[in-house]
């Protein structure tokens, strides 16, 4: 038993630091929906092949509008790239401490994701499914220069398990009004 209890402390020691990294107060709720209030526009490159946006490497033009929604509980953000256009609906978590998100596209896209500060700007962490069913995860990392204004989107990503070349994205925010 002694041993038992032993091993239990000892994996939460060494687990504990990366849950409480993810950790996220009301006041990080409130810089996120304030870094991303807006319209945005960008020259995005597609990461990989997708029926709904194009080819790997495509560039597509892209225009995101986001706007706090319930009283600053949420963030909705409705982004168009191509031909494809998607909803991002962020929240708080105050029981979990987390800022979460749902991502879907109509192209059946669909993704859940948890996002923190980072010394630079924010990460995004999440899995989800395309389409076609087939399983993504996914890491960003969101730099965020110029006063607020751009955010460098960079990261991993894998598709069934394989991994797939990331393509950094900027987006450039034109009005602080959606």
């Amino acid at each position: 038993m002694v041993r038992f209890v032993l091993s239990v402390a000892f994996v939460t020691l060494l687990t504990a630091p990366f849950s409480f990294a993810q950790e996220s107060s009301r006041q990080d709720f409130d810089d996120f929906c304030k870094a991303w209030q807006g319209r945005w526009v960008g020259d995005l490159a597609l990461n990989s092949d997708d029926p709904q946006f194009g080819k790997g490497d495509d560039v597509v033009a892209g225009l995101a509008l986001c706007q706090t929604i319930e009283d600053g509980n949420a963030l909705l953000a409705r982004v168009y790239m191509g031909e494809e256009s998607g909803t991002w609906f962020v929240s708080y978590d105050s029981i979990a401490k987390r800022i979460r998100s749902t991502w879907c596209t109509a192209g059946g896209n669909t993704n859940q994701s948890i996002l923190y500060k980072a010394t630079d700007g924010w990460i995004q962490e999440g899995s989800g499914s395309d389409g076609e069913g087939k399983i993504r995860e996914f890491k960003d990392h969101v730099t965020v220069t110029d006063e607020g204004d751009t955010h460098t989107w960079t990261g991993s990503m894998t598709l069934d398990g394989e991994a797939v070349k990331v393509n950094p994205n900027v987006w450039q925010r034109v009005s602080k009004e959606p």
